[in-house]
């Protein structure tokens, strides 16, 4: 639950809206809800672009002489941003079939302060080379596709589908790793990335709204080491903290995904507002780890060897979420300037790990 399938396109989206309180009994857990109201089409051909763009010819330069005393041969600075989001939509079968399509692409790319590539043929040693600055860039890419369908007048269906790139060939410093040289940064990609959504409601009468819902969504952002790195050691130097050579951290896959379900039925009369059904999700996730150099690193003082940290590595981790269930129904009276809330709501939750099976490592044998 800790990441999203997809990064947001915004050309898709026609409104969003917050609720900061007074969530009813269909919200499995209090705090802010985000609903994001996506755009249909319709009978008009419409499209919209959005863009942005800087680069370092647009941003001061606050690199002073007091920094650079101090061995600071660099600051933190945009090297390229950009943003282009075009969408377009309209009919396919006028009054009957819409469709609205996006992409997205976007990328930021920034200089990392005081960092270089190491130009040393010694590889124990860190010789900045001052010509190739680090740099830590995060490239997005999304494209989505709607389509919504008025089978009658009391029935519509709707279908969404988006697929999202991400490319972090340095993901390393996004983590906090700013004293690593950029072989020793390790990289990132999503593959899959996507989200895929279906949906149906029927106003019956003027008073009873039925909706239903269905997702699936898919992520697997794995991390891995520098190509250029290989199976090479890991120094870290403890007198400045940086370190090259290789990756620190653990690296692997880290996929997960859910699927969920929706229903509810829904009856509106202005002063009087009834909302009654059930959610369903089922997920899991899978997560890998591994360390460089038989998973050992090696730590310098001064350039003198001073210590090896050797890991308990590999290690696969499985969950899975069996089922999240929730049936709740709730009423809501207004009279005059006093609103009443009311709700009742039921939650099963029934999750477990997996048996594992690890085989030997390095310096671990089979557990």
């Amino acid at each position: 639950g800790q990441c999203t399938a997809s990064a947001t396109n915004d050309g898709t989206g026609q409104e969003i809206c917050l609720e900061t309180g007074g969530l009813g009994a269909e919200s499995e857990t209090s705090g802010i809800r985000t609903n994001v109201i996506p755009k249909e089409g319709g009978n008009t051909f419409r499209g919209t672009v959005a863009g942005s763009f800087t680069n370092d010819n647009l941003q001061s330069d606050n690199l002073t002489a007091e920094f650079q005393a101090q061995g600071l041969l660099s600051v933190n600075t945009v090297h390229r941003i950009y943003d282009i989001n075009p969408g377009f939509g309209g009919p396919i079968l006028k009054d009957r079939l819409w469709f609205y399509t996006s992409v997205r692409a976007w990328s930021a790319q920034q200089y990392v302060a005081g960092m270089f590539f190491n130009k040393s043929t010694v590889p124990w040693r860190y010789v900045a080379d001052t010509t190739r600055p680090a740099l830590n860039i995060e490239t997005n890419g999304n494209e989505s596709l709607r389509l919504t369908w008025q089978a009658s007048a009391r029935h519509k269906f709707s279908g969404q589908y988006q697929y999202g790139q991400q490319d972090r060939p340095y993901y390393g410093y996004s983590l906090g790793q700013t004293l690593a040289s950029p072989e020793a940064a390790y990289a990132s990609k999503s593959i899959p990335s996507y989200l895929g959504q279906v949906g149906w409601n029927a106003p019956l009468t003027s008073r009873v709204l039925v909706e239903a819902g269905a997702a699936v969504a898919n992520k697997n952002f794995f991390t891995f080491l520098q190509p250029a790195a290989g199976d090479n050691p890991s120094y870290q130097e403890s007198s400045t903290g940086n370190f090259w050579g290789n990756s620190r951290s653990t690296y692997g896959q880290n996929a997960n995904w859910q699927m969920n379900t929706r229903a509810s039925v829904s009856y509106v009369t202005g002063s009087h507002n009834a909302k009654f059904g059930f959610t369903f999700q089922h997920q899991g996730s899978r997560t890998t780890q591994d360390i460089s150099n038989n998973a050992t690193l090696l730590t310098l003082l001064n350039g003198s060897p001073r210590s090896v940290t050797v890991w308990a590595t590999p290690l696969l981790l499985k969950e899975i979420n069996k089922a999240n269930v929730g049936i709740y129904a709730q009423d809501q009276w207004t009279i005059r300037q006093l609103t009443v809330n009311a709700g009742l709501r039921y939650d099963y939750f029934n999750s477990y790990v997996p048996e594992h099976h690890l085989g030997p490592g390095p310096h671990v044998p089979t557990r």
